[in-house]
């Protein structure tokens, strides 16, 4: 017998569960008690988030350049969700479910990639061109007979995930009821608007790492400086932090430094980027307070770092629970992502990032290994309210999603 809780059930009693804490999450930053350890731990609370929080947005599952050609094609996860990338011969990006119309078989392993102009299933062969079409069965009708009497290929073609790109990344929208991509990302694009993204190229710079936690603590320590003076040392004095955030849209963090403080933290810390030899966005000013860096994680898990001499998109990719994968690519101004004589000035930017996300790493492993300890004694996290006013709009968003609660 299947005694599994209805989906419908499963839905209340989560919801439920979460509701006596919208109280004390809903007042001002700094009185503020947030939510329950368990959210970052329990199955039942991330099968919601699928539905709620992933499922309604547009989330990014790929880059671009990883279809760079007619013919490429790759596997991608994200949430217990598998897709294939492709890019047809018609120059344009489609994504599918990485599941097989005959009996349900993975067309390409995780992590792979492929090239040509069809995908077939290692199974039986089902084949299908990447515009996701049914094109050959072979032996459907008994060996050698390709066709048969009573089957029909046409209207079983791999099945469509909506689909859009923008900053190089590959979004997909599950429900298919989102608004349309450049709509649902103008609060991100008009806050990014000092920083012309359209000068900027994607490098041959990559960085792909996870962390044994939660998504959700991976967006919320990237949203806040107040730990930088003790987990990042090497980044120096925090500058002009302040916290944002745009209703369920984005949350993020900025940074105003005079240029001389920019550079010196670029230039000096140990394996930071060296600005100098990087062409900055013209936009900046040669004195004075600007605003150096614009971080924001674009609900739910897409991170745009503008920095004055760089772009770093990144895509966190929930697992499970309990594991989070980070995919980063770096972006420079015009030949500065490419040419030779920059090269180094590049790897600098990339292991300046990677250090960072290595020392953040063991804090959200104990993060996450404490959930259970402390949702024993009651403990409820408290804000400051200088610091994380995105960390505490960002717990309400998420909470606002899975209960239905209006919590603005």
């Amino acid at each position: 017998m299947d005694t599994a809780i209805p989906s419908d059930d499963r839905t209340f009693e989560v919801a439920r569960r979460l509701k006596p804490y919208l109280h004390g999450l809903s007042q001002p930053t700094g009185q503020a008690a947030g939510l329950p350890a368990w959210i970052y731990t329990d199955p039942a609370f991330f099968a919601e988030e699928r539905k709620r929080v992933f499922a309604p947005s547009w989330i990014g599952i790929a880059y671009e350049s990883e279809v760079a050609n007619p013919g490429d094609a790759i596997a991608a996860e994200y949430a217990g969700w598998r897709f294939i990338v492709t890019r047809a011969e018609d120059g344009v990006v489609r994504t599918f479910y990485n599941v097989c119309r005959h009996r349900g078989m993975t067309l390409l392993d995780p992590g792979a990639s492929a090239q040509g102009r069809t995908l077939a299933c290692p199974w039986h062969r089902w084949t299908y061109d990447l515009q996701g079409r049914l094109v050959a069965t072979p032996n459907i009708g008994g060996n050698n007979a390709h066709e048969c009497v009573g089957f029909d290929k046409e209207g079983l073609g791999l099945q469509a995930v909506r689909t859009d790109t923008w900053l190089g990344v590959v979004f997909v929208n599950v429900d298919g009821a989102a608004p349309p991509l450049a709509e649902y990302l103008k609060p991100t694009i008009d806050r990014l608007a000092a920083f012309d993204l359209s000068l900027t190229r994607e490098s041959n710079e990559t960085m792909e790492t996870a962390f044994q936690g939660n998504w959700k603590l991976g967006i919320e320590g990237g949203v806040e400086d107040y730990h930088i003076p003790w987990v990042h040392r090497q980044l120096g004095p925090s500058g002009d932090f302040r916290g944002e955030f745009s209703g369920d849209r984005w949350v993020g963090v900025t940074c105003r430094r005079t240029m001389e403080m920019a550079k010196r933290r670029y230039d000096e810390s140990e394996g930071a980027a060296a600005t100098a030899a990087l062409p900055m966005f013209p936009h900046l000013p040669e004195t004075g307070l600007f605003e150096a860096s614009v971080i924001l994680s674009t609900l739910p898990a897409t991170l745009v770092a503008a920095v004055a001499d760089h772009v770093v998109v990144s895509l966190f990719i929930p697992e499970s629970p309990g594991r989070t994968k980070i995919r980063r690519r770096f972006r420079f101004i015009g030949e500065a992502a490419t040419d030779d004589a920059r090269a180094s000035a590049r790897r600098k930017v990339r292991d300046a990032w990677s250090v960072v996300t290595e020392q953040d790493g063991p804090i959200i492993a104990a993060m996450q290994d404490q959930a259970a300890l402390k949702d024993e004694i009651g403990f409820r996290p408290r804000y400051s309210p200088h610091w994380e006013p995105a960390v505490h709009h960002f717990q309400k968003v998420i909470a606002a999603k899975i209960t239905g609660e209006n919590l603005a």
